[in-house]
């Protein structure tokens, strides 16, 4: 309730300045079509293709403007640019009102495109700073229904101007195209004054309101740099995705029938009633207009809601169809009249909606942008090209005009179709929790979320459990700065965190190293990460891998395997291939040794930071002490951590502060709380996603895992309906060797140190100056400046002792038994609450597939 309190907010401060915007913009690009009804080309001598090429030239700048316009948008800030180009525009539209000749009419229209390519597809990028990809649609669609009131508006505008002949010594077409462009310079004045540039700038939301835009954000495009920032590599792929040109293909043959049907639709009312005077002609568009942006309006509301982008372009796609096909049969007008009817209906759905519907595929900021631009330029092309669809000579029935449309519009219906089809296909598949893509296997976590739409499994660990969390518990994560742990012990997952270090801390795509030779990428990221830890008052602890369970060998060995192969292909790119190909190699050959582990832990002693090695699991280790109250919580990226029931897990404490990712401090209660599960639960939903322990059992997703859990309660039971159903049977293959009780054991009763044991006694001491200096500079090679102001840095820290927190001053105690008894009830309740609703809408979805065609 809060979030939609929240959005309501921003629709009221966003939505009527960018319908402005766009409508205005939309009118002064096609009011020239409006001007040729009143005079326009008999007063300038114009043929009736010099009137199309003026039409039509426009689009040459606009398609050409369209990409590169998008990507300054963010170095110029949305603010400052939008309102010059709409200023800019404005002016221009109003110039064409005094043009003389050809020429001069030629020339303000290159002008006029140029200035206005970069707001459609600037606002639609814009747009995604502030709304999920479940509330794009209705957004999108309030930049078409002012296309549409345009329209409508634009023909009353110019029926009423139309009365304006003579007054001022002009003509009527003169003030249509004057009087239209001031509001323009009016609207782009008020953007700049009070247009936001994202949500973290919006003055009319508090600080609370603004920090839940950004979560909001981050939760659904990404938090990583590649969410947030233009990357030249981004653009690249963007041009290189087929998908962003198949959108495109498709975009355009929706783009003919807009611009043919937007332009020319006086012209198609007054090829069905030749009788009727341009005025009546002007009035009978607008319940056209109307009705395509009543249509569309309700149409984006549905398709967020249902997320079925693809089946409504089709259906509306096919009603645009049959409308041309009205309007190509020998009708009376009445029925032709209606064909126009038929074709508004489909337009802006076949148009908007696809808009909404790539960019909800593209998390990568430069991705996105880039595409966004490949689509919309692809659909203005159609500008150029559809002026010529309709001219004079083929009047009144515009046979070529309407058939070209249909054609292009059936064309647009079978991409968007085969779209449809392609992303229903891959998202059953990873639903289905088929494997990841070979060229991705090995790759860190942070590699993999910084791949974006490109990956299939964008969490390690537990696959995909993070994307269920932040579906069905969203309250349980919260995302904070470093400083927000200020006073607070962590136990942190070592083997991990050097892990990460060896593959993000590098120079040109290579480790580091030192002139002996020796790898000193992980020293550097556990000097220099930990030392910025301890500068935001954090006290670490490092807790290191002891000997893997034999359970694991399995995933062990097949992690050996992929790097002998990312070996193999290191070695052949080194001989063959580009530096990119000898950079991804390199990563995907990173594994954390012996030597790495004594280095680090050599480092640690000397700075005085507490570790420990666990007998068998860090995780497991860094669990017992976050819930015996020795730490706040346990870090790391491995989302396995959550299994051994760490009352707290924070993410990304050991990235660098470039990254500028926020702290995800995730809470373990609110996890069950949210999925209605008891622990035991959970670990089994874990473990039939797959785990470091088990492989996923194959076809089981995600959004099946968690269903088959709520179905059935414990993984025997699912287990027994997978061997004796005989639909389960047919599509389910359970593993010969899946020993899930010895993998739950793990979970629960993990190899660990007790709480109480000598070895968890830590103490953060003064680090070792000379002993720092004598190993990184002289031994690996580091500056001897930085590592004494380095070691300066720890003393000083390490000398205050104050409690920051009152939280310090207590240990925290386990529940009780009542406690817990009750917390299980409560949880019991939630489910049965949650399996009742969710039996009740599959009762509603069976009797709505049930009803007869045709039945309301």
């Amino acid at each position: 309730m809060r979030e939609k309190k929240i959005l309501r907010k921003v629709d009221r401060h966003l939505v009527p300045l960018i319908m402005m915007l766009y409508c205005f913009s939309f009118l002064d690009r096609v009011n020239i079509g409006n001007a040729r009804l009143y005079g326009l080309e008999e007063d300038l001598n114009l043929t009736d293709g010099q009137f199309q090429m003026a039409v039509s030239i426009l689009f040459v700048t606009y398609v050409a403007f369209e990409i590169p316009s998008n990507l300054v948008l963010k170095k110029f800030t949305p603010r400052n640019w939008i309102s010059f180009l709409a200023v800019s525009w404005g002016i221009i539209a109003m110039c064409q009102g005094f043009v003389q000749n050809f020429g001069e009419l030629v020339a303000l229209r290159l002008l006029l495109g140029a200035f206005e390519a970069g707001l459609f597809p600037g606002l639609t990028v814009y747009l995604t700073f502030f709304y999920t990809k479940r509330e794009l649609a209705l957004r999108i669609g309030y930049l078409f229904v002012p296309a549409a009131v345009a329209g409508a508006f634009g023909g009353l505008v110019a029926f009423g101007i139309g009365h304006m002949d003579g007054v001022a010594g002009y003509r009527s077409w003169r003030w249509v195209l004057i009087i239209e462009g001031i509001p323009t310079v009016l609207v782009g004045v008020v953007v700049y004054l009070f247009l936001p540039n994202d949500p973290s700038s919006a003055r009319w939301l508090s600080d609370e309101e603004r920090e839940t835009m950004v979560q909001r954000r981050e939760r659904d495009y990404g938090c990583t740099e590649s969410a947030q920032v233009l990357r030249k590599e981004d653009v690249k792929l963007a041009f290189r995705d087929w998908k962003a040109w198949t959108f495109g293909l498709g975009q355009f043959g929706a783009g003919i029938m807009l611009y043919g049907y937007s332009t020319f639709l006086p012209t198609i009312i007054q090829g069905v009633g030749p009788s009727w005077t341009p005025e009546q002609v002007q009035l009978l568009t607008v319940p056209c207009y109307f009705t395509g942006a009543a249509t569309y309006m309700v149409v984006a509301a549905v398709s967020d809601r249902l997320q079925k982008r693809g089946l409504m372009c089709v259906i509306f796609g096919l009603v645009c169809v049959s409308g041309y096909a009205v309007l190509l049969s020998p009708s009376p007008p009445g029925v032709q009249y209606f064909g126009c009817f038929l074709v508004a209906t489909g337009l802006y759905v076949a148009v908007g909606l696809p808009i909404a519907w790539l960019p909800s595929n593209c998390p990568r900021y430069g991705k996105r942008t880039t595409a966004i631009g490949i689509q919309v330029t692809l659909a203005n092309l159609a500008g150029i090209v559809s002026p010529f669809i309709y001219p004079t000579d083929e009047t009144p029935r515009y046979v070529k005009g309407n058939a070209i449309s249909l054609a292009m519009v059936a064309m647009s219906t079978m991409v968007f179709g085969f779209m449809w089809f392609w992303f229903a296909r891959e998202n059953k598949r990873r639903a289905a929790g088929e494997t990841m893509l070979p060229k991705h296997e090995g790759l860190s976590d942070e590699e993999l979320a910084e791949l974006g739409d490109e990956t299939q499994l964008p969490t390690m660990g537990i696959k995909q459990l993070f994307s269920i969390i932040k579906d069905e518990a969203p309250e349980a994560i919260k995302e904070g700065e470093i400083k927000n742990q200020f006073g607070r012990k962590v136990a942190i997952d070592a083997s991990m965190s050097i892990y990460s270090f060896l593959i993000a801390v590098r120079s040109d795509g290579q480790q580091l190293m030192n002139e002996s030779g020796d790898t000193t990428s992980h020293l550097m990221g556990m000097f220099y990460r930990t030392l910025r830890m301890v500068d935001n008052g954090i006290k670490p602890l490092y807790v290191f891998d002891g000997a893997p369970p034999k359970l694991k060998s399995g995933e062990l060995a097949k992690r050996f395997q992929r790097k002998q192969e990312a070996q193999e292909g290191l070695e052949e790119a080194k001989e063959t291939g580009t530096a990119e190909d000898i950079e991804k190699f390199s990563r995907r050959t990173v594994r954390v040794t012996r030597e790495h582990n004594a280095d680090c832990q050599r480092l640690l002693k000397l700075m005085g930071i507490p570790y420990i090695v666990a007998p068998t699991e860090a995780e497991a280790q860094c669990a017992v002490l976050a819930r015996a109250g020795k730490v706040y919580a346990a870090a790391s990226e491995d989302m396995d951590t959550l299994c051994f029931n760490t009352p707290i897990l924070l993410r990304h404490l050991t990235f660098s502060e470039q990254r500028k990712e926020p702290i995800q401090e995730i809470h373990v209660d609110k996890v069950l709380e949210g999925l209605g599960m008891e622990r035991e639960q959970f670990v089994d939903l874990c473990i039939l996603l797959g785990c470091d322990y088990l492989d996923p059992i194959p076809k089981v997703g995600p959004s099946t895992a968690l269903k088959l859990i709520r179905d059935h309660g414990s993984l025997e039971k699912v287990v027994e309906w997978m061997k004796t159903d005989p639909k389960a049977k047919e599509r389910y293959t359970i593993p010969e060797d899946w020993p899930f009780e010895d993998a739950r054991d793990l979970f629960f009763n993990p190899d660990v140190r007790k709480a109480d044991d000598p070895l968890c006694d830590f103490k953060w001491e003064n680090p070792d100056t000379e002993g720092l200096v004598q190993f990184l500079v002289h031994e690996k090679g580091f500056s001897e400046d930085r590592v004494r102001s380095g070691a300066t840095r720890l003393e000083k820290n390490m000398k205050s002792s104050q409690q920051a927190r009152i939280e310090g001053f207590f240990k925290v105690l386990p529940k009780t038994e009542e406690e817990k008894k009750a917390h299980k009830r409560k949880l019991e309740e939630q489910n049965e609450a949650k399996k009742k609703r969710l039996k009740e809408e599959k009762k509603e979805k069976a009797k709505a597939k049930a009803k007869p065609r045709g039945t309301a």
